[in-house]
């Protein structure tokens, strides 16, 4: 008898703590995703007011803090685009290579090479160059069978407006309407 009190007696804790234990899980994995989710939608809201500062901050907390996050692919991009446009291109290389290699399916894809392709050019690294304009060109299979042109967008989450166009001939990258890249066949 006392054996089985004893035994009913620990049971019944293993129960309570693996019932605590679930509860905590659950409990921070709703706050995981709302907390990501409330960090990116700032970080956008911030963005569309052209506050790229607060707007980074926000993104890079998405990408250091949530990687497993629905937000993770848009964040990591635009933390590469904002060191860009500030003028760290030695970070912005880092956080676009890191975006290809993690991501290579991604519809940004395009655009983070035309990041590095940019980059190679101002380091005068030929080889890196024509190796990014291959990548780029072959992102999509083409056919233009009945078109002359094949048309992929992308909005970032700094709010900036990505484009590229193939041609038969060639394939230009524009930023908010305006021609980022062109390159030849």
């Amino acid at each position: 008898m006392v054996i089985d009190r004893q035994y009913k007696s620990m049971k019944i804790k293993k129960l309570i703590i693996l019932i605590i234990i679930l509860s905590v899980v659950f409990l921070f994995s709703g706050n995981v995703y709302s907390q990501d989710k409330e960090f990116y939608n700032k970080a956008v809201k911030y963005a569309r007011q052209k506050n790229l500062d607060f707007a980074f901050t926000y993104l890079d907390m998405v990408v250091n803090i949530y990687p497993n996050s629905k937000f993770f692919e848009n964040s990591l991009f635009s933390c590469g685009e904002y060191y860009f446009i500030s003028g760290d291109h030695f970070s912005a290389k880092k956080t676009f290579e890191k975006f290809t290699a993690l991501l290579p399916n991604s519809k940004a894809k395009p655009f983070a090479l035309a990041y590095l392709l940019r980059i190679a050019e101002e380091e005068k690294k030929q080889d890196i160059i024509e190796g990014l304009q291959k990548q780029i060109i072959s992102y999509k299979q083409l056919s233009l069978v009945f078109r002359d042109f094949k048309e992929h967008s992308y909005l970032s989450a700094l709010d900036r407006e990505y484009k590229i166009i193939y041609f038969i001939d060639r394939a230009e990258i524009y930023i908010d309407g305006d021609l980022f890249a062109k390159i030849p066949f």
